[in-house]
């Protein structure tokens, strides 16, 4: 199309070309088109033929609701829950698989979330690596927690399994009769001779003291402090001693172990078998200086209620399972918050 031609158009209509101006450097014309072609050549005032910069619009970040934190707040303690609870309170006697088991699958169920995490490529998610994390610490915490409170669980099935005598005189009984007794309640009359306690020591002081019948010329219980010559003649139809008060760290001044000074006539069996020995060594040397025998020694903290202390072994145990439970979700709650504000960011 030339400049200035007219042309005929249908319909009776005719179009005349315009010439194209220029003003010799080869630019465009500045006039109507002048915004549009600033994208090309640039505004007024600007190097020429140089493409205009434009800034990138900010990217919004998604906003995002605070549901999707819920399982990692309650994934936790649920957690560190059962693996406690399966650590202290399961029958590791015939159901000692059931805690490896539990504790087991949540350290393979953090694996597979790792692994899978990592596969995901230049998008790894942070809450995956979050729940992963939290499998393996409260898994751990269980385990820990669980073996510290198994101690108070086994005592209390111990003691449940074990015999309970009642009316038991030392001075009429030998030991080797009673080897399967947890709970002694003994006879009227029977109290700790605490002027002949004995001492061993191995870092801790390990102590003993002869439980005996005492009786005065009335047949009533001797009561008030025992002199040294009270032992004589009480030693009983035995002529042995087997029935001793044990306790650690409780007679620098007299023997006040357990529930000694009270009405207690009753005693719990030592089943620290660790203990056991260092109070055996005591015995020996009871033996040495009093040249009194002692072929089967029982070893008893002495006690008002062994009954009651037997049970509140159990609820100890429970007591501690349900703060620790407690403290757990509090710890997930706070470690969730500052999981959602890192993550996430401040943006609800």
């Amino acid at each position: 199309m030339s400049a200035g031609a007219v042309y005929a158009l249908p319909g009776g209509q005719f179009l005349q070309s315009q010439p194209q101006a220029t003003h010799g450097l080869g630019q465009p014309p500045v006039g109507a088109q002048q915004a549009a072609n600033q994208f090309f050549w640039g505004a007024p005032g600007t190097a020429l033929g140089k493409a205009k910069q434009y800034e990138k619009a900010p990217l919004i970040p998604k906003r995002r609701g605070l549901l999707h934190v819920v399982p990692h707040v309650v994934l936790p303690p649920l957690v560190f829950a059962s693996s406690y609870y399966c650590w202290s309170f399961v029958d590791r006697l015939f159901y000692w698989w059931v805690a490896y088991a539990v504790s087991g699958g949540y350290l393979l169920t953090s694996l597979v979330l790792l692994l899978y995490n990592a596969s995901a490529g230049k998008r790894p998610r942070p809450w995956l690596a979050y729940a992963s994390a939290w499998l393996v610490v409260a898994t751990a915490a269980g385990w820990y927690f669980g073996n510290g409170n198994f101690g108070l669980v086994s005592d209390f099935v111990t003691f449940k399994g074990m015999a309970t005598y009642v009316n038991v005189n030392p001075s009429k009984e030998k030991g080797d009769g009673f080897a399967d007794a947890g709970q002694v309640y003994f006879a009227f009359g029977v109290r700790i001779d605490e002027s002949r306690a004995m001492m061993f020591k191995n870092t801790e002081k390990f102590c003993v003291a002869p439980i005996v019948e005492l009786l005065d010329e009335e047949g009533q219980p001797v009561t008030g402090a025992l002199s040294s010559g009270d032992m004589d003649g009480h030693v009983g139809e035995t002529g042995a001693i087997d029935w001793w008060a044990v306790g650690i760290n409780c007679c620098d001044d007299g023997f006040k172990c357990g529930d000694v000074g009270s009405p207690a006539r009753s005693g719990l069996r030592i089943l620290d078998t660790t203990e056991r020995q260092f109070y055996e060594f005591a015995v020996h040397q009871f033996t040495a200086k009093y040249h009194i025998p002692s072929a089967h020694p029982l070893f008893f903290h002495w006690v008002m209620d062994p009954l009651g202390t037997v049970n509140g072994y159990m609820l100890q145990a429970q007591i501690n399972w349900h703060t620790a439970v407690s403290y757990s979700v509090l710890l997930a709650v706070f470690f969730g918050v500052i999981a959602r504000l890192s993550i996430d960011g401040m943006e609800p």
